[in-house]
């Protein structure tokens, strides 16, 4: 194998290493976990601040207190919301994404469910009851959250 060629067969692994190491480190910045315990630093943050084309899910009311956000292309798990901390601790929603979202009473998207429009905020999930598929559609969503699922079919019961 010639000089030229060896050059030429390293800088294409560099390149496909950078561009793996890239698109890793914009993956893991993505799904953030980071549950507030302090109500003073959940006023104090704002509300619904969630980036264009991110799920967010907040610890109290009106979009304050973030518990996590994350992307629809992440590839993070969604069967069951201990993962980031926020299982049964929710107070809002802002799904600021194209995709409808699904919020599942139980994990591993047991139902039943209730399904989130594209590019809607959730102020409180103590006015809302879990109201799709098998089970009781009585339960209230707030702070019963456990797990998630993004699709592309628009919701078929009333969203919220």
């Amino acid at each position: 194998m010639s000089f030229r060629r060896r050059i030429a067969g390293l800088g294409a692994i560099a390149i496909v290493v950078g561009t793996v190491g890239a698109f890793a480190a914009a993956s893991s910045a993505v799904a953030q976990s980071r549950a507030s315990t302090s109500s003073a630093h959940a006023a104090a943050s704002g509300g619904f601040s969630c980036a264009s084309q991110q799920f967010c899910d907040y610890v109290y009311d009106n979009g304050t207190g973030v518990c996590f956000k994350a992307n629809p292309f992440s590839g993070i798990p969604s069967d069951n919301w201990s993962y980031y901390g926020c299982r049964n601790v929710d107070g809002s929603i802002y799904n600021n994404t194209v995709f409808t979202f699904r919020v599942y009473y139980g994990p591993n998207h047991g139902d039943p469910h209730a399904c989130i429009p594209p590019y809607t905020k959730v102020s409180d999930l103590f006015n809302y009851d879990f109201n799709s598929g098998s089970g009781p559609h009585n339960l209230v969503i707030g702070n019963d959250i456990a797990s998630f699922s993004f699709s592309t079919s628009p919701c078929t019961n009333t969203p919220l």
